[in-house]
């Protein structure tokens, strides 16, 4: 079983508390809010019995009462933490992205750090990733991903809005592109073209060309504006087949579909099957989905590592 302590209240609270609280491989023991108090809240509501809450993430970090520390804290925050963790010689699951930049290999066993890429996980994209494996799509012609997003009620000067402090698109949004769309299509990005990086205030506009050996064009269009209500859409053509991915509000199943295409006709739909589990959150199963993947085989390459991670930090680097 693994003993788990959480550094971090917010997204902690929300996805990471109560998917592990309803794994029955995992026990929650310990929970950092660095002196806020929070803690003490989630516990409560959550009925968490065997859990202690912490004021000092340094203290949750080197106790005896856990193998696995989850970090939930702003980018900015996770390259100090990590070192901490690896002197501890504890197993580590961090949000992403893994920090503002790369971080050097400092310990040997990559199956003890894990990266919360948790989209690659979500039911419909692994339903994508399957239609690859049996070669429904043929030659790739052209990918394109579309992703509105409402804007958080945030102050202006959070550390969400703040691309230095691992805030904004590229940190937060395209990050998750560039991991799902390498492993569903098992190919390296070589170049990235920047057309459009527009930020007012809390507003936000970014669209760019991704380049992929053997592929004619692959185009991401992804905007932030307090008037969307939020949707995300993945079209691939391909040779053979195209497939489109919808996924609307995180809590209504029918708003998450997958359409495959063949000769231009509709062949089948797919719908999110999970909708009993976890309140029909894509979130919450998507990273119980990547949990029960490190309980099966953590030595599986299709979970996100170091590795991985680091591959993430270099394709943002191309702008």
């Amino acid at each position: 079983m693994f003993k788990v302590g959480i550094i971090g209240t917010n997204f902690g609270s929300k996805i990471y508390v109560p998917v592990m609280k309803n794994n029955k491989n995992f026990l929650i023991t310990g929970i950092s809010d660095n002196g806020s108090g929070s803690s003490e809240q989630i516990i409560s509501y959550y009925k968490l019995s065997d859990c202690k809450a912490y004021s000092d993430f340094k203290d949750l970090i080197f106790s005896k009462d856990n193998n696995i520390i989850c970090i939930v804290t702003p980018t900015y925050t996770h390259h100090k933490l990590i070192k901490l963790c690896i002197e501890a010689g504890k197993k580590i699951i961090c949000e992403k992205p893994m920090g503002l930049s790369s971080l050097k290999k400092s310990y040997e066993n990559d199956f003890s750090f894990f990266v919360n890429y948790h989209f690659r996980f979500n039911y419909l994209i692994m339903k994508i990733k399957s239609f690859f494996k049996k070669k429904k799509i043929g030659k790739i012609k052209k990918i394109k991903v579309q992703w509105f997003l409402k804007n958080p009620d945030i102050e202006k000067k959070h550390w969400k809005t703040n691309v230095k402090l691992g805030g904004s698109i590229k940190f937060e949004i395209f990050t998750h592109i560039v991991d799902y769309l390498t492993y569903i299509l098992s190919k390296d990005i070589y170049d990235v073209q920047l057309n459009q990086n527009i930020k007012k205030s809390n507003n936000e506009i970014f669209k760019c060309k991704v380049l992929f050996s053997g592929i004619d064009a692959c185009s991401i269009n992804i905007k932030r504006n307090s008037n969307f209500s939020g949707s995300h859409k993945i079209l691939i053509i391909g040779s053979k087949s195209s497939i489109l991915l919808f996924i609307g509000h995180p809590f209504d199943y029918k708003s998450k579909y997958l359409i495959y295409f063949k000769n231009r006709k509709k062949k089948e739909i797919f719908y999110d099957n999970q909708k009993g589990n976890l309140e029909g959150d894509d979130r919450l199963n998507s990273f119980n989905n990547f949990l029960n993947k490190i309980v099966e085989d953590p030595t599986n390459k299709a979970i996100p590592n170091y590795d991985s991670a680091n591959y993430v930090h270099k394709i943002l680097n191309f702008f």
